[in-house]
């Protein structure tokens, strides 16, 4: 869940709220790791993932900025299934899927760690709140997506779920 008091503009104009992001400037120049938020020049937000064996062939699933109003929560969920998809959710629903050349793995820096609310790289910050951050070891399944988002929506009614499948 996040809620952004404003979409930044700093120089990099970018927002992370979670990330693992790793340069490397020597030769080979080389980036890789992922990051979810608004992207560097501040047009997208999404998912970023690089395994690090291209230097600069991004993987992303993104949505226009403007779809995402500032001053409100919002739910946001990627998901990654190695060599098959890269997946943006917000507030419970599918907004684009990244079915193409997808990495089998991420390469994963033991140098660098895991940042909330920042890019591994001192700028990037994001202006808001974020709570109850969560990272699995799987891809969650689209009905388990929709129950997390359910559960912290305030839905009216009963939300009745069985394993994360809705029922009711």
């Amino acid at each position: 869940w996040f809620n952004a008091n404003q979409w930044g503009s700093t120089d990099y104009s970018m927002d992370i709220l979670v990330g693992k992001w790793s340069r490397y400037s020597l030769p080979p120049d080389t980036d890789f790791g992922y990051y979810m938020g608004r992207f560097f020049g501040g047009a997208s937000f999404g998912i970023l993932i690089n395994n690090g064996a291209d230097g600069t062939n991004n993987k992303i699933a993104s949505v226009a900025i403007g779809t995402i109003p500032t001053g409100v929560w919002h739910h946001t969920v990627a998901t990654f299934r190695g060599g098959d998809f890269l997946r943006l959710y917000i507030d419970g629903v599918l907004v684009n899927e990244n079915t193409t050349a997808i990495y089998s793995t991420v390469a994963d820096s033991t140098a660098d760690n895991l940042l909330i609310g920042q890019s591994t790289e001192n700028y990037g910050y994001f202006d808001g709140k974020i709570d109850e951050v969560r990272i699995y070891n799987r891809a969650l399944s689209a009905d388990e997506v929709r129950a997390h988002y359910l559960r912290g929506s305030n839905a009216n009614g009963a939300i009745l779920a069985d394993k994360f499948r809705i029922i009711g």
